[in-house]
């Protein structure tokens, strides 16, 4: 039931995308009962680019918390890391990562000082760098280094961060200017 539950609220997001998406440029059906259905694991941005996103052969799911200061520090979990660098919040800040998508490469961050997320959702001083890792990734495109770390906004449109890929250790990075759910995906 916990899985079902899981699998439900990854994929309301894409329905919604689907719903805002309406009239896509690609010439496609608009007509609602003409629109494709929502497929698992793939995002559009908000001009109708599809998005796949990385599966993983672990399907698990997982957090880690931590508290970071003005001198920064990181988190890890799994082969996926967060650096915050020296600067990025004036004080202790409780920063956490949590993998929300056993069966895809798609994180939750939350830097928490009063309220839930109220330093994230503002942004920091200094960039934080989200690393994650196609280690473990059950498939992946032809070129690698089309891979894309994408903030996945509320509304389940995907925004591509500028990525740097790093083919040998399997990762890709991207700097946050705030805190929401990222995705590692490609086209």
């Amino acid at each position: 039931m916990r899985n079902a539950l899981k699998k439900l609220a990854g994929i309301l997001p894409l329905a919604a995308v689907f719903l805002a998406l309406g009239a896509c440029e690609d010439g496609g059906p608009t007509q609602p009962g003409l629109r494709p259905a929502a497929e698992e694991g793939v995002v559009y941005s908000s001009s109708g680019t599809r998005f796949v996103v990385v599966k993983e052969n672990d399907a698990n799911v997982g957090v880690v918390t931590g508290v970071i200061g003005s001198s920064g520090g990181r988190l890890i979990l799994g082969k996926h890391e967060l650096n915050v660098p020296r600067g990025a919040v004036s004080g202790p800040t409780t920063f956490t990562m949590t993998k929300i998508d056993g069966d895809h490469i798609r994180v939750r961050l939350t830097a928490t000082q009063l309220t839930l997320n109220d330093v994230g959702s503002k942004g920091f001083a200094v960039p934080v760098t989200l690393s994650l890792s196609w280690e473990n990734a059950a498939s992946l495109p032809e070129d690698v280094a089309s891979l894309l770390i994408a903030w996945i906004r509320p509304d389940g449109v995907a925004v591509t961060q500028s990525t740097t890929v790093e083919v040998q250790g399997h990762r890709a990075r991207a700097d946050l200017s705030h805190f929401s759910e990222y995705a590692l995906v490609h086209p």
